[in-house]
């Protein structure tokens, strides 16, 4: 610190407390060397930033020893100091480049490397109590040494940090390197932190991903489902619906209708959707046969049925035959004869009496056409109706006393002729 030129500073000097002024300050020249400021101040000196001027140009640390301070005692100590630097040669220790006398202040010119271990050294040299001082001479260059070989000085309290400090400097290249070490496993360890870190951050995206695939597929499956559930409820409410119109159309004899109803619902390649009231109205559709007769016949032109169901006739086109037989024995009860194949046939709805059609004579001029009556109980021909052409159409009246037939007069308009016959006479009664 600079003070004043006019005011004092209590100082400490190897152990003897002294006021003394401050003289220099930074911009005066002292011999070769000129002040630039101040760096560093001591019990007994001060330690300026100076410039060389001559025989070269450069910066150094001057100290120079405080006004008033130029005892014996101080004097030894700054020789010491200087001959200790003198006698050193390294990077970290300041190196000496002059020294002497000027206006009546001592100086020491040096390079700027200044060490802690050096002030300790110098200031257990000058302790003024002899047993705090080196015991011999070689006491000072064992801890010269050990201060050149970063070792731990004696001079310098110990502590731990004192200690840490000087073993990194005796082992730079081992600290250097596991410090390398340890900063490529702190990185390793980072790297792998944050690799697994992301790791986990990707896993936990996928995982979120996949459950939201899930979930999508899952609302998927069951919007899927309730849609095949309104479909099948759908097809059921349509099935029952036209079930009930199959009824109905079955309660009108329409089976037709009927037929076209139960069909819709046979099982294709949907689900079969027929239950039991399916089959029961299938059954009232087909019927039971009441008989079967094993003669079977190439060509049947026209059937006709008694009323109680007991006779059947059949018209064979091939042989131009009447066939009647009883259906209670299924056995064929009468043949008669038609003449060709064109026989129309009716029964009367009171009574065992069988109307049929009949052609007899060879040529077409000498062909004769009419209607025979063929009693079931005597088994024989009562009435036959002249017809003038081929019967084409025949029926009986509700009270079987009237029988209507249609014929085919060869017309060239192509008009035929209808007419009635009163039964029992076979009296035609209109044309």
């Amino acid at each position: 610190m600079s003070l004043a030129p006019d005011r004092a500073q209590r100082l400490d000097c190897a152990g003897a407390t002294v006021a003394v002024p401050v003289a220099e300050q930074p911009g005066d020249h002292i011999g070769r060397y000129t002040l630039r400021e101040t760096i560093g101040e001591g019990g007994c000196g001060i330690v300026f930033v100076a410039e060389q001027e001559e025989p070269v140009r450069r910066e150094v640390a001057l100290k120079i020893i405080k006004l008033g301070m130029d005892t014996k005692e101080v004097m030894a100590w700054f020789e010491a100091e200087r001959q200790a630097l003198a006698l050193m040669d390294h990077p970290n220790i300041a190196r000496v480049f002059d020294g002497g006398a000027t206006g009546g202040s001592q100086i020491t010119n040096f390079r700027f490397e200044i060490h802690p271990d050096l002030d300790w050294i110098v200031m257990k040299c000058l302790e003024k109590n002899r047993a705090r001082r080196y015991e011999t001479a070689n006491g000072l260059a064992q801890d010269i040494e050990a201060h050149l070989n970063n070792q731990p000085v004696t001079a310098r309290p110990p502590s731990t940090v004192y200690r840490v400090q000087k073993l990194v400097r005796r082992n730079k290249l081992m600290v250097t390197a596991g410090a390398m070490v340890a900063m490529a496993l702190v990185l390793g360890v980072a790297a792998s932190t944050w690799q697994a870190v992301r790791a986990t951050r990707a896993q936990r995206v996928q995982s979120r991903e996949r459950q939201r695939a899930e979930q999508n597929e899952q609302k998927a499956l069951e919007a899927q489902a309730k849609e095949a559930a309104a479909r099948r409820q759908a097809q059921a409410q349509a099935y029952a619906s036209e079930m009930k119109l199959a009824q109905e159309a079955l309660a009108i004899d329409n089976l037709g209708g009927a037929l076209e109803l139960l069909n819709r619902h046979r099982p294709q390649r949907s689900s079969d959707l027929r239950g039991w009231e399916w089959r029961y109205l299938w059954d009232q559709c087909r019927g039971d046969p009441s008989a079967t007769f094993p003669k079977t016949v190439a060509n049947v032109f026209s059937l006709a049925i008694f009323a109680d169901g007991k006779w059947l006739a059949v018209g064979e086109f091939d042989t131009g035959a009447v066939s009647i037989s009883d259906l209670r024995t299924q056995q064929e009860a009468a043949r008669l004869a038609g003449g060709d194949g064109f026989v129309r046939m009716a029964f009367s709805p009171i009574g065992p009496l069988l109307a049929f059609s009949c052609v007899s004579g060879g040529a077409a001029t000498n062909r004769h056409c009419s209607i025979r009556l063929w009693d079931m109980r005597e088994q024989r021909i009562v009435r036959e109706l002249p017809l003038d052409g081929r019967c084409c159409g025949l029926a009986f009246s509700g009270d079987g006393r009237t029988v209507v037939t249609f014929t085919d007069t060869n017309d060239p308009r192509g008009q035929g002729q209808i007419a009635l016959w009163r039964l029992p006479e076979g009296r035609k009664v209109a044309i």
